[in-house]
């Protein structure tokens, strides 16, 4: 029986060295179709991202305090997605999408969504001076471009906002 299990094995690792060295224009097919699928997730992932940008808008608007500046709002979100998109087409030839699957439209949605969360947070953060971080002499107007700047790294990488959020997390006592 063992015997026979690895016959099988070793004919079924024959034929797929063989079917793919065959088929590689059908993966090359595929991969292709899957990228544009990829692109065109995070296209809708930004445009969920700016329709939930424009319902915070309203709901800051209408505050009387709001938590975040409805003049930069948008611009957060927008350089975030930004920052999402500059790092997928960056590396979009590096991303194995061979293989159909019906989650790469929903997995490239998602990435413009975590970064403008994730660099909405981040401006809390940094608004709120939970962590110090001097960018050289601050003034009022570069305070806004750090704030865009740090939501650009939310998005093109996540490594980012999880150091910052990190820092912060160790500061208050959490892990």
């Amino acid at each position: 029986m063992l015997g026979m299990w690895v016959c099988c094995r070793i004919k079924f690792r024959r034929a797929v060295s063989c079917s793919s060295k065959r088929n590689r224009p059908i993966f090359s097919y595929f991969e292709t179709k899957n990228r544009i699928r990829y692109l065109i997730g995070l296209g809708l992932g930004v445009l969920i991202c700016s329709f939930f940008s424009s319902l915070l808008l309203m709901a800051t608007r209408s505050l009387q305090q709001p938590f975040i500046k409805p003049g930069i709002l948008p611009l957060i979100c927008l350089f975030a997605g930004l920052g999402s998109l500059t790092s997928v087409l960056t590396r979009l030839d590096q991303i194995d999408l061979r293989f159909v699957n019906q989650l790469i439209l929903i997995s490239g949605a998602a990435r413009p969504v975590i970064a403008i969360c994730l660099a909405l947070v981040v401006y809390l953060i940094l608004d709120l001076k939970l962590l110090d971080i001097r960018f050289g002499i601050p003034t009022e107007q570069n305070q806004n471009s750090i704030f865009l700047v740090s939501a650009f790294f939310c998005g093109f990488s996540e490594r980012f906002a999880q150091g910052i959020l990190s820092k912060v997390g160790g500061g208050l006592g959490g892990a």
